[in-house]
C-alpha cells in the first residue's frame, strides 16, 4: 500500500493527479481506514482474543501440550502483532522478513508443531468470528501466509 501511495505522491508533485490516479488514491486511503480499524481491534482485543484461544484448547490439549500453552500463547500473540502491522502496511513482505524467518526454526526448535497448528485453527476461528466478513477478507490472507509457511515446514520433515 504504500509503494503506491508513495509512486502517487511522487506523480503528484511532476502533475496534477489525474481522475484515475485520484481514484487509486481515495481507493488506498479507504483501504487504510478498514485497516486501522482492523488493528485498532486486534490491539484492544488481544487479551481477550487470547484467553478465548487457552480456553478453547486447554479443553482439547493433552496435560502435556496444556503445560506448553503458555508459551505457544505468547509466540502467537506476538505473531499476531506483527501480521496487524503487515496488514495494516499491506505488505506481505513485512510478514516474510518479520516473522517468518524465525517462526519456522522457533516452532521446529520446540518441538510444538502440533500445539502450534492446534493454537493457529483456534486463533483464525476467533479472528474469523470476531469481525465482519469485510475485515476478515482483509486480515486472512496474512494469517494464510503464516500457515502455508508452517505447512511447508511440516512436509520437509
Amino acid at each position: 500500500m504504500y509503494t503506491e501511495l508513495r509512486e502517487l505522491l511522487y506523480d503528484a508533485e511532476e502533475h496534477y493527479l489525474q481522475s484515475q490516479e485520484i481514484d487509486k488514491l481515495r481507493q488506498n486511503v479507504q483501504s487504510l481506514k478498514e485497516r486501522l480499524a482492523i488493528y485498532k481491534a486486534l490491539r484492544d482485543r488481544e487479551r481477550e482474543i487470547f484467553q478465548n484461544v487457552a480456553n478453547q484448547l486447554e479443553k482439547e490439549l493433552n496435560p502435556q501440550e496444556v503445560e506448553q500453552l503458555p508459551k505457544a500463547i505468547r509466540q502467537w500473540a506476538t505473531i499476531l502483532r506483527y501480521l496487524a502491522m503487515g496488514m495494516l502496511l499491506n505488505s506481505h513482505e513485512f510478514i516474510q522478513r518479520r516473522i517468518l524467518e524465525w517462526i519456522t526454526p522457533v516452532i521446529e526448535a520446540h518441538s510444538r508443531l502440533s500445539l502450534d497448528r492446534q493454537t493457529y485453527q483456534a486463533l483464525k476461528s476467533e479472528l474469523k468470528n470476531l469481525f465482519p466478513e469485510k475485515q476478515w477478507q482483509i486480515l486472512q490472507p496474512f494469517l494464510l501466509q503464516v500457515e502455508q509457511t508452517m505447512l511447508r515446514s511440516d512436509e520437509t520433515k
